[in-house]
């Protein structure tokens, strides 16, 4: 599967679920959609990213795919992860949380590997418009592997 095939395929599945979820949480709308995009230090690329999250008053649940765009083979990471709102303004509030990580290394000649990790995560969300703008630090720790930094700037729709 090349990188246009995955992309669109990850755009497409968070478009689907938030369109399921959205008329079944017209209220509350617990469920929201998400994209985001940045770089990853290490393997030192841009990635682009995709996942649904479940609002429950000051916790977040986050499940979510990062593919990160390497020049031999493919490198991409399934993630589960608990937000805290730790800080809450009236246009801007800040998260800390953590997770787990399953990341899929398949290098261009060889086995894919799939490697345990532990994330460590802190952003910043506003409320002003209604595609929510918010930037993110992940800090990953992989068993095996170099610990990446992702730096990410989204939106949640």
């Amino acid at each position: 599967m090349n990188n246009r095939s995955i992309i669109f395929t990850m755009i497409l599945a968070v478009l689907v679920l938030y369109a399921l979820a959205t008329p079944a949480s017209a209220q509350l709308n617990p469920i929201k959609g998400f994209l985001i995009g940045g770089y990853y230090t290490e393997p030192e690329d841009l990635y682009l990213g995709a996942g649904v999250s479940f609002d429950l008053l000051k916790v977040q649940a986050a499940g979510y795919f990062d593919y990160i765009f390497i020049d031999r083979g493919s490198l991409y990471d399934i993630n589960v992860d608990l937000y805290y709102n730790a800080l809450s303004l009236v246009a801007v509030f800040g998260y800390i949380g953590a997770g787990g990580a399953l990341v899929f290394a398949n290098p261009e000649e060889g086995n894919t590997q799939s490697k345990p990790g532990l994330n460590l995560v802190a952003g910043l969300k506003t409320r002003l418009i209604p595609l929510k703008p918010f930037v993110q630090l992940k800090y990953t720790f992989i068993q095996d592997l170099d610990d990446p930094l992702a730096i990410g700037i989204g939106i949640q729709f």
